[in-house]
């Protein structure tokens, strides 16, 4: 079974969590950025370490960033790290976390920001 991935706009979607190995398949489907919400060690030994993303990300020609959001802990400042990295992040992104629910949550933190125009 693949990766289930959620589009939340044409140019950005989400997914549960990613590994190396998926980085290929993602690039040929197209995305450009990744974007990690998962802390590292936040999933035990089990989870991909972000620098282990990273690197995969870059060999399949993806640039990647690293966005930790804490679960139901979502500061502003993660917000401002995001709309950050997205000002000239090739698109179409996909952002992950555990689950993408995370990922979906920072994505419409930011939507919200960039109506409002808050700093």
């Amino acid at each position: 079974m693949g990766l289930s991935i959620t589009a939340l706009a044409d140019d950005y979607a989400v997914a549960p969590q990613v590994t190396p190995a998926d980085l290929p398949g993602l690039a040929a489907q197209g995305f450009r950025t990744l974007i990690n919400h998962r802390p590292d060690g936040e999933g035990g030994a089990a989870q991909p370490r972000h620098e282990e993303l990273a690197k995969a990300a870059s060999k399949a020609g993806m640039q990647s960033f690293y966005i930790p959001v804490v679960p139901h802990a979502m500061q502003p400042a993660d917000v401002v790290r995001l709309e950050r990295a997205l000002a000239n992040a090739p698109r179409p992104v996909l952002a992950f976390c555990a689950t993408g629910q995370r990922a979906t949550a920072a994505w419409q933190a930011w939507q919200a920001r960039q109506q409002t125009g808050d700093d």
